[in-house]
């Protein structure tokens, strides 16, 4: 599996472009969902709170934080089933 691979921080052919591409999704992800939470947030650089976000995916995939997160949803989801 892609994600697994990725979120254990496995080098594999085109996993930096996977990487990327995961990380600019997380952080427009973050952003909307922080947008939700806090309207104020529309008056301040967006360009800054992307990049703030897309530090943060950046982060949780080289920390292995993604992948924690995978592996407890996946146990979650397997003692919800």
């Amino acid at each position: 599996m892609v994600a697994s691979r990725l979120f254990a921080g496995e080098g594999f052919g085109n996993s930096q472009q996977i990487a990327d591409v995961v990380s600019l999704n997380a952080a427009a992800g973050i952003v909307a969902y922080e947008l939700a939470q806090d309207s104020e947030l529309a008056s301040s650089d967006l360009t800054a709170r992307f990049q703030a976000a897309l530090d943060r995916a950046q982060s949780a995939l080289t920390t292995g934080a993604a992948k924690a997160k995978l592996e407890s949803w996946t146990s979650a989801s397997q003692q919800a089933g």
